[in-house]
């Protein structure tokens, strides 16, 4: 990972905990060159794939809803499969 102050490949690890999130764990970081500090934060990929299948389902819900409007359906109607 590259130092975002001086741009050297040189950070290494300080610290590590899990997040309060218990999927995710908080690194802290610190540069072998100029020292500087910075924190980041990593997910597992069991989390990452729950995060992407929420988004998707969202966005098919909100498609769903504009053709509905689009289409003239009404909200309940929508629900039983037009």
């Amino acid at each position: 990972m590259k130092c975002p102050k001086c741009k050297r490949d040189a950070m290494y690890v300080t610290d590590s905990r899990e997040c309060k999130d218990p999927l995710g764990i908080r690194r802290r970081r610190t540069c072998a060159y100029c020292r500087c500090k910075m924190t980041t934060y990593e997910i597992t990929q069991e989390k990452w794939s729950q995060m992407q299948r929420a988004y998707k389902d969202s966005i098919n819900k909100k498609f769903e809803r504009e053709i509905h409007k689009k289409m003239g359906v009404k909200e309940e109607d929508a629900g039983s499969g037009m």
